[in-house]
């Protein structure tokens, strides 16, 4: 069971999505979960997303809020920036947390995520993770799936360096004040950032804490979205994107 002191956050970034946005889903939840606070990140849309999201918050009890960029600055800076308002601007949250906004991880798995966190003691962030496996509905194209081992296989052998599966599943939640260290810096990746985040972990909390702290939480359900806003051109920098990776945390992680 959720407390109904348990007050949580959740960042959406939107880039693009005036003819996807699953509004009536994300409506309906947010009816379902007074407690559960959503922030509509329009990072710099050209085809009205800002109104689909503008007409959500008015449909809403008061727990839907939008963040208008006038720029597009990318995944990593959109999720960064709101969760940093969020934190910032009232509400008292204790969990925040961010969610693609095609629900490729439906609501009602993200909020297993959230009992989870708000009912351990020694948690401070939980991922999704697409594990494919008898019993789970995990539907990923075979490019992307194979695309993400191998990202993640390179990524906890010679970057993070911690037993992780699936850094790039876009459903995380993590106690506020473990939030406020994570989000306070610019990324170095637009959209690798998510294995910045457990670079950074491991700077403030040191493997072994890491290893305690970290949570990966097994999928039951998740479904590719077509028109993702990956390209294939942004697949084709992944490699450089890791360089600047390692380059920027390596040192510190070696500190550790």
């Amino acid at each position: 069971m959720l407390s109904d002191l348990a007050k949580i956050g959740i960042v959406i970034p939107c880039y693009q999505e005036a003819n996807r946005l699953p509004v009536r889903k994300f409506l309906s939840f947010s009816w379902d979960n007074p407690n559960i606070f959503f922030l509509f990140v329009n990072d710099g849309s050209k085809d009205g997303t800002d109104a689909v999201l503008e007409q959500l918050k008015k449909q809403a009890d008061g727990n839907i809020e939008v963040l208008d960029l006038k720029k597009n600055l990318g995944k990593a800076e959109a999720v960064r920036l709101g969760i940093n308002h969020m934190i910032a601007n009232g509400i008292d949250l204790k969990y925040v947390g961010f969610l693609d906004a095609d629900l490729s991880t439906p609501l009602t798995e993200f909020k297993h995520l959230v009992e989870l966190i708000v009912n351990s003691q020694n948690i401070k962030m939980i991922s999704g993770s697409r594990i494919k496996r008898m019993g789970a509905n995990i539907q990923r194209r075979a490019f992307r799936h194979y695309t993400g081992r191998i990202i993640a296989t390179i990524a906890g052998l010679t970057i993070i360096k911690l037993p992780t599966y699936d850094t790039q599943c876009g459903a995380k939640i993590f106690t506020v004040e473990y939030a406020k260290s994570i989000f306070k810096d610019s990324f170095v990746s637009r959209w690798l950032f998510d294995m910045e985040i457990y670079c950074r972990s491991i700077t403030i909390l040191g493997y072994e804490n890491s290893l305690k702290s970290i949570y990966e939480f097994p999928l039951n359900e998740w479904k590719h979205v077509r028109n993702s806003k990956i390209t294939f051109k942004a697949m084709l920098s992944v490699p450089f994107e890791m360089l600047k990776i390692y380059f920027k945390y390596s040192p510190k992680m070696k500190k550790v």
